[in-house]
């Protein structure tokens, strides 16, 4: 069937000059018709308003499509301009997407690098053998980390939360309020996490990593941040570099939104997941429930105010870089969602948290839980927690292996500050709407990592 007889126009308004104008449309298509009616529209404005251009899409973990297409003057009196499209899936099966379209016009970013000659394969082997590093992992000066950092995350709470049970459970609930004002950032033990199922996770991983590259990607290697399934780094427009990573990315909450195609046929790697995202929720709500106590709400506070959970797994493997200075694993960046449950799987330092303007590493400890607020929890505490900026360094002889569980929303949940949490002295931060702030830090990545109620 013809890409046309999908495309369904809502509404678009007069077809004017893209240089003096703004369209919008709406469409409902599946993944893989994407393209076609994308092009097909195009096509449809005027041949005066179809300049050269070339195309960049990424799709984003949220459940957006970011595509940025660029194109070139026609005279020379004419500056380029950068053609701006946004998408939004609606999660419904079979996966299709209700396109929503905002076109319009801002000055061109700086001119693209040229076209990496390497295959996603190539490159995602070239650094897991650990050779010269491919140009396209090279950071402009300005952006490079400070890999060996002398100072100490030993204030960093490492917070036990088997006292929560107990007579200690004033005291670990202040420390743990005490982490979220000062760090954003803290470590559980005793964190009442299934040994077994973190242990068969933790095969599966390994397994999987080991796997030959076709079969880690049945689908391919995808480039940037993939919808689900395996990929490589991200690239950064405000850098130009990749991240010196590939990953494995699957939504496993709600279950609707797992794409069996996408991961490996594997059934115990399978049956893994299912287990130990189980265990991430249960996590996730319980630290929710104390965030919310020592904020003066009732416990479940924090998680009516996010609404439904729309959980994120990612994998993340950091090859051994031969030249850490001039690479990043993951460059800064605050989380989007509610809180963040990350397992590192070794004891390689890789993580860093900004503080106070400086970098301190965090020396993960056995069997514990790295724990982050995230940026909606900031929005519904009223700025009172803070999402923090964090970062993986990488490191010139040892992989680094980590699994991070994000409480994510759903695109269209709006987030405000909790009633109680408003006063005179502490006015209501804007209410943010999840799949829009998403895509905001995703297109103006000058705003990366920045507080999100600033």
């Amino acid at each position: 069937m013809h890409c046309s007889q999908h495309l369904r126009r809502t509404h678009l308004s007069t077809c004017v000059p893209l240089s003096c104008g703004c369209l919008g449309l709406t469409w409902s298509l599946t993944p893989s018709q994407f393209s076609p009616c994308l092009s097909s529209f195009l096509l449809s404005l005027p041949q005066a308003s179809r300049p050269p251009l070339m195309a960049l899409a990424h799709t984003f973990p949220c459940g957006y499509i970011y595509v940025y297409i660029y194109f070139l003057p026609r005279r020379p009196s004419h500056s380029s301009c950068k053609l701006s499209v946004y998408t939004l899936s609606t999660y419904s099966r079979p996966a299709y997407f209700s396109l929503r379209l905002q076109l319009g016009l801002a000055p061109m970013a700086p001119a693209m690098p040229p076209p990496v000659k390497l295959t996603e394969g190539d490159l995602v082997e070239r650094i897991s053998k650990g050779e010269n590093i491919p140009d396209a992992f090279v950071l402009p000066v300005e952006h490079r980390p400070e890999v060996c950092l002398t100072r100490s995350s030993d204030e960093i709470p490492i917070v036990d939360m088997a006292g929560l049970e107990g007579e200690k459970r004033e005291e670990v609930l202040a420390l743990m309020h005490k982490a979220c004002l000062e760090w954003g950032f803290f470590q559980v033990i005793n964190h009442g996490v299934d040994p077994s199922v973190m242990e068969y996770m933790k095969q599966q991983v390994e397994e999987f990593l080991s796997l030959p590259m076709h079969e880690r990607a049945p689908g391919g290697i995808r480039k940037g941040v993939a919808s689900q399934g395996y990929g490589t780094g991200y690239v950064k427009p405000d850098t130009g570099a990749r991240d010196w990573r590939d990953y494995f990315l699957l939504r496993t909450y709600p279950e609707s939104m797992r794409d069996y195609e996408t991961w490996p046929n594997r059934e115990s790697f399978r049956d893994a997941i299912s287990k130990y995202t189980l265990e991430m929720k249960k996590l996730a709500e319980r630290l929710l429930e104390c965030l919310s106590i020592n904020l003066g709400l009732a416990p479940d506070a924090l998680k009516n105010a996010l609404g439904e959970l729309h959980q994120d797994l990612l994998i993340n493997h950091y090859p051994p870089c031969p030249n850490p200075s001039v690479a990043v694993g993951a460059n800064k960046h605050t989380d989007l969602g509610g809180v963040t449950c990350l397992w590192q799987l070794d004891d390689v330092v890789g993580l860093q948290v900004l503080k106070d303007g400086e970098w301190y590493p965090v020396h993960p400890k056995p069997g514990a839980y790295i724990i982050n607020v995230a940026d909606m929890v900031e929005v519904a505490s009223n700025g009172i927690y803070r999402s923090i900026q964090h970062r993986a360094v990488v490191n010139p002889a040892k992989r680094r292996i980590s699994i991070a569980a994000f409480y994510d929303l759903h695109p269209d949940a709006i987030v405000k500050p909790i009633p109680e949490l408003v006063s005179p002295e502490r006015p209501a931060c804007p209410s943010v709407r999840f799949g829009d702030h998403a895509m905001k830090l995703a297109i103006e990545t000058d705003k990366v990592g920045k507080k999100v109620v600033d």
